[in-house]
């Protein structure tokens, strides 16, 4: 699982210090930039689509075709992704910063262009394919990349993530808890957006903390438990292995008691327990697995998240029952993990092999999302095809519930 906006949180550590424009421009979230509204409309629409728990946009980069990019809460700065499509633009760094041993190169005056929205001068990073640690090869990059703080510092934007469309607003927005808005308090704190949740392990008792607001992470809710004094992670849990700027890492997955968020208790919410997360403010992160019950309104000049249950809300959340681990691929999924003691394991399917089809569907972008959602199901088979570029197998996958 990839953890795309987790290492952009920690972006501020690793940059301090220098002083020339082009980090002063990333470290100020492109203060120096030019960005423009070239419409007479107050708002406008713009359709996304929904990939591996990410809500995905396409804008132009200086000028050429359109590239893909998460729109990531949680990203204090705009990252793009060496990939097919970015590979065309020849981006030249000004400079680099290491991240936990990634080069990462600084480009300056990238132009971005997105309907009625026009950004020049911005500051971006680069992260070249041998240097990312969410795509082993170009043909993983089924995205280029991610923008957040750049978009939500300049304006107010609802996420409706039943009708796959974002909304911006120039000016702020008024909205009401008389019309079914429960109205949060939104804490910026560099660049990143933090709201409060409760927690609790029993009938009891909860507690408040903090967690980043974060559309770029594609589960439910994640924390680290060391960081909770009141609260004690499920003891019933498996093991799921996540990658980052941080370096791959096991967390634990298992079921919240009660999480509470905008008045409405979600029980039994699967979570992950991150046991390399630190943030001096937060515990953990909230992502679009939870907030994609919503419509969602955030608005950084007034500090406030604004979220209303939409038409698909739903307080059910869905644990592995396949023992596999799965990411989108040019040919389908790719195999990140698999549980030794499950029949899929049992089965032949190892790391590294493509998943082709589940149910005799092949996978694909457009269904990935769907196709991955039946290793969750009440299912009790799965015909599934896998394999590598040499061979292709043909079989039948029992699921059992892990949690």
């Amino acid at each position: 699982m990839k953890l795309l906006s987790f290492w952009v949180v920690l972006l501020s550590v690793y940059i301090g210090g220098c002083a020339d424009r082009g980090m002063l421009n990333l470290q100020s979230g492109n203060l120096l930039a030019n960005k423009n509204w070239t419409s007479e409309k107050a708002s406008f629409e713009v359709p996304f689509e929904w990939h591996d728990g990410h809500i995905i946009i396409v804008v132009n980069i200086n000028n050429g075709s359109g590239v893909r990019l998460a729109f990531d809460s949680g990203a204090a700065a705009t990252v793009l992704f060496e990939t097919e499509r970015t590979e065309p633009l020849y981006l030249s760094g000004s400079g680099q910063i290491s991240l936990n041993g990634h080069q990462i190169d600084i480009v300056n005056d990238i132009e971005l262009k997105m309907k009625h929205i026009q950004f020049s001068g911005l500051t971006v990073l680069y992260v070249p394919i041998g240097q990312s640690p969410l795509f082993d090869d170009i043909e993983q990059a089924y995205f280029d990349g991610a923008i957040g703080y750049d978009l939500l510092s300049e304006y107010v934007i609802k996420v409706d993530y039943s009708a796959k469309k974002l909304r911006f607003y120039k000016e702020g927005l008024n909205v009401t808890e008389d019309e079914g808005w429960q109205v949060l308090p939104l804490d910026v704190v560099g660049r990143i957006p933090y709201v409060e949740v409760s927690l609790g392990d029993t009938n009891e008792s909860t507690s408040k903390y903090k967690f980043v607001l974060d559309t770029g992470a594609p589960d439910y809710l994640y924390l680290n438990s060391d960081l909770t004094e009141n609260f004690d992670f499920a003891n019933q849990y498996y093991d799921t292995h996540m990658s980052n700027f941080e370096g791959n890492f096991v967390a634990k997955t298992g079921k919240i008691h009660s999480v509470y968020l905008a008045g409405t208790r979600f029980s039994d919410l699967v979570s992950h327990d991150l046991p390399n997360f630190q943030d001096p403010i937060g515990v953990g992160l909230i992502g679009s697995g939870l907030l994609r019950q919503f419509d969602l309104i955030l608005d950084y000049e007034n500090s406030l998240v604004a979220l209303k249950p939409n038409n698909a809300f739903s307080t059910d959340s869905f644990a592995d029952r396949s023992g596999l681990q799965i990411e989108p691929h040019k040919r389908g999924g790719i195999v990140k993990q698999v549980n030794p003691d499950s029949h899929a394991f049992k089965s032949g399917i190892r790391t590294g092999d493509l998943l082709t089809s589940i149910n005799d569907v092949k996978i694909s972008a457009s269904n990935f999302d769907q196709q991955r959602s039946l290793l969750s199901s009440e299912l009790d088979v799965l015909a599934i095809c896998f394999g590598n570029k040499a061979k292709q197998t043909c079989t039948n996958v029992n699921l059992n519930d892990r949690l």
